[in-house]
C-alpha cells in the first residue's frame, strides 16, 4: 500500500473499492471480474491504496456478531 489514507484518496477511487469489494466477496464473481478488477487495480496506486483499506474495513466488519451486523444495517 502507498500509504494514503481513506481520506486522501479520490471519491471516485472509494466507490470504486467499495464496489469491487462487494463484489468479489459475494461469491459470485466470475473469472473476466477478476479480470477487470486486476486491470482497474494497475491502471493507478491509489486504488490500490482505496482497495486495501476497504477491504480491511470490511473484515472488521465481519468481525461483529450477528446481532451487532443487524443494528448496522439499521
Amino acid at each position: 500500500m502507498g500509504g494514503r489514507s481513506w481520506d486522501q484518496l479520490s471519491d471516485e477511487a472509494k466507490s470504486a473499492a467499495i464496489e469491487w469489494q462487494v463484489r468479489l466477496g459475494s461469491g459470485d464473481a466470475a473469472d473476466a471480474d477478476y479480470e477487470a478488477f486486476a486491470e482497474w487495480l494497475s491502471r493507478d496506486p491509489a486504488h490500490v491504496d482505496a482497495y486495501a483499506v476497504a477491504e480491511t474495513f470490511a473484515s472488521r466488519l465481519e468481525r461483529f456478531d450477528p446481532a451487532q451486523r443487524s443494528a448496522l444495517d439499521r
